[in-house]
């Protein structure tokens, strides 16, 4: 599937093509992707373990795959967590999809005229 998907080019194979094909019941695509989500998993169960935050909020293309991409998530972190505490750490999408990083920016300007920080820089 995913051959078909880039015509025989693998270099132009990008993160949501995986999730796709991998969501169709394409068994490479699958692999590949399971691979992925148990590295970024465990990346994310040694931050918690780190920082102990109440939540984790993942954006980004292949987050966009939905509930196969945070189960895979939420199942490997699980798993490789060492402290018992941490695992009540909610892992969510992004509130804005693909416009979270320019709502993030719009809120932080939005938060410094409300509050009359800009003329402070003047």
């Amino acid at each position: 599937m995913l051959r078909d998907m880039v015509a025989g080019d693998y270099s132009m194979v990008i993160a949501k093509m995986v999730a796709d094909a991998a969501k169709e019941g394409d068994e490479l695509a699958s692999n590949v992707f399971s691979r992925a989500t148990e590295y970024i998993g465990i990346g994310i169960a040694n931050l918690i373990g780190i920082f102990n935050p109440d939540l984790i909020v993942i954006g980004g293309g292949v987050s966009l795959a939905g509930d196969i991409f945070f189960n895979n998530i939420r199942s490997v972190v699980q798993k490789n967590l060492m402290h018992p505490a941490a695992r009540e750490v909610e892992i969510l999408p992004v509130a804005f999809g693909a416009n979270a990083a320019i709502m993030g920016s719009f809120s932080l300007i939005l938060n410094k005229v409300l509050n009359f920080e800009l003329s402070e820089m003047s």
